[in-house]
Formats: structure tokens, C-alpha cells, sequence
């Protein structure tokens, strides 16, 4: 599968090209306001359950929870200590703690907020829209990526997921039941979660399971470069650019006006300007 990403022309991002790696952020960075803001309710867990069954069965999913995590480390991508602590807080409590639960409902929460993300979009290198919005208008470059979604999920020790974006005209509502109950269904919904409005991007998100800042991230077995694109404004970087793709063996494109439609295109560097 070939996936993009739009760049605009800095020594960061032109850095982690070189490097093998991409710059990941925490989905308070991103553009979308309501990326990872979704509404959590707890109104229809007492329709199923009472407030003593609840724990009961809550209970009997996380008894061995802590064994699990010395066991397989890659399960701290949902679980880690401190939301065990709050959870075994609240169901070892003498009676239904509302504050309780709150407090290990908002543990889960701003661990999976912190994650780190990067985005992708499933398109084409000549897509207007894109250039004009992520690679400082047209000024920037495109990397094209090969992925391999399986390789990415089976050698990355469960620290990394690819998976596309789910687009919907009302974004979705979650009971906090889910959130104890069935919780790697819930954290993939909450993350991969955007309004209608920017299904056009068509993107594809790879999750980082570590909590932390922005920072560069080494991208995981799965994903590697194939072509590097200069935007129709790269002008002076366009060399650079050239010389970068040439140096990792990358193929090398020039965005130009289409003659006759109103389109761009790529145009691929002879070998012998190289």
C-alpha cells in the first residue's frame, strides 16, 4: 500500500527524512479541535447493570490484570500501573464510589490523549488540496511510503498500529462502561475517530503506544520511504531535495501545472540529472 505525507520544507523535517524516522505528536497538537475530545456518559450502565454487578464484572476482567503487564509489556499501550491503581481503588471500595470511578476513568483518558500519532493520507502526490494545506503552499515536499500493515503490527512489539481514520457526520459518544469493559475496541474508536468534514484527507493515522511530548520517531518495520516530490514552490530546495532522494536511493519527482487541466503532475527526474 503507498501512503503520503506533506511536508513543509524545514531542517527538522528534512533531518528525519535522512534518519528514517517522522515527527509524531500528541492529538492536542493537531488542527482538528475535536481530535481525541469525545464525549464519555455513564447513563446507560445502570440500564444493564447494577452498581454492584458492575464491579463484579469489572472485577473479573482486571484480577490478573497486573500479571499481565509483567507478563507482555506491550499491553502498557492500554493498561499501565497507574490506571490499575485507580480502577482496583475504586472496585476494592466498600460501595460504588462515583468519585472513585471518575478518577480511574480520566486516568484512561489522558493516558490514551498522550499518545503519539502521525498521519498519513491514502491519495495521490498530486493532490492540490493537500499541498496547499500541509506543505506550506506548495513550497514543501511529499514522501511516499510503502506500508505493510501486518509487518508493522507483528515486529513492532505491539508499540505501533496503522489503521485509516473513521469518518462520520456525528461523531461518536462512548460509555465509560466500554472504557473498563472492552478497552482496546474503545481506545482504537476514540483515536481513529474525525468528522465528515475532513473525510477528503483520506488519512491513515500509525499510533505510537508511548506516552510523551512531540519528539521524532523512528518509523517501525512496515513503513519505508520510496519517492520524495517537490512542490510546484519548492525552488531552491528542490536541488536539496533531489540530492537527499538520490542519497537513499529514492525516486525523485517535480510537481508541475498540468498544460491543458487544472491538475498538477509529477514529473520523474531523469537518472542522468541525478
Amino acid at each position: 500500500m503507498k501512503l503520503y505525507r506533506f511536508e513543509k520544507f524545514d531542517a527538522k523535517r528534512v533531518d528525519s527524512l535522512r534518519r528514517g524516522s517522522v515527527w509524531m505528536s500528541t492529538p492536542d497538537q493537531f488542527n482538528d479541535p475535536f481530535d481525541c475530545k469525545l464525549k464519555t456518559y455513564t447513563e446507560s450502565m445502570m440500564a444493564v447493570f447494577t452498581t454492584d454487578s458492575y464491579r463484579e464484572a469489572v472485577k473479573g476482567l482486571y484480577k490478573n490484570a497486573s500479571d499481565y503487564l509483567n507478563d507482555w509489556p506491550s499491553l502498557t499501550w492500554v493498561y499501565n500501573k497507574k490506571i490499575l491503581d485507580r480502577i482496583f481503588k475504586w472496585m476494592e471500595a466498600e460501595q460504588f464510589d462515583s468519585f472513585l470511578y471518575k478518577d480511574a476513568v480520566n486516568e484512561i483518558l489522558d493516558h490514551i490523549r498522550n499518545f503519539r500519532m502521525t498521519c498519513f493520507i491514502d491519495g495521490s502526490p498530486n493532490d492540490t488540496i493537500m499541498w496547499s494545506h500541509y506543505a506550506a503552499n506548495h513550497s514543501g515536499f511529499c514522501v511516499e511510503y510503502e506500508v505493510d500493515e501486518k509487518l508493522i503490527d507483528t515486529d513492532s512489539d505491539g508499540t505501533f498500529y496503522i489503521s485509516p481514520v473513521v469518518y462520520s457526520s456525528r461523531l461518536p459518544e462512548f460509555d465509560t462502561m466500554e472504557m473498563l469493559l472492552t478497552p482496546s475496541e474503545f481506545a482504537m474508536r476514540y483515536l481513529l475517530s474525525k468528522g465528515i468534514n475532513w473525510a477528503y484527507e483520506r488519512e491513515y493515522r500509525l499510533i505510537n503506544f508511548t506516552e510523551g511530548s512531540s519528539q521524532e520517531v523512528s518509523l517501525p518495520a512496515g513503513i519505508h520511504p520510496t519517492a520524495v516530490y517537490a512542490g510546484l514552490r519548492a525552488n531552491k530546495n528542490t536541488h536539496e531535495l533531489e540530492c537527499i532522494a538520490s542519497e537513499l536511493g529514492l525516486d525523485f519527482y517535480r510537481i508541475e501545472r498540468h498544460q491543458y487541466l487544472s491538475e498538477l503532475k509529477a514529473v520523474k527526474a531523469p537518472p542522468n540529472t541525478r
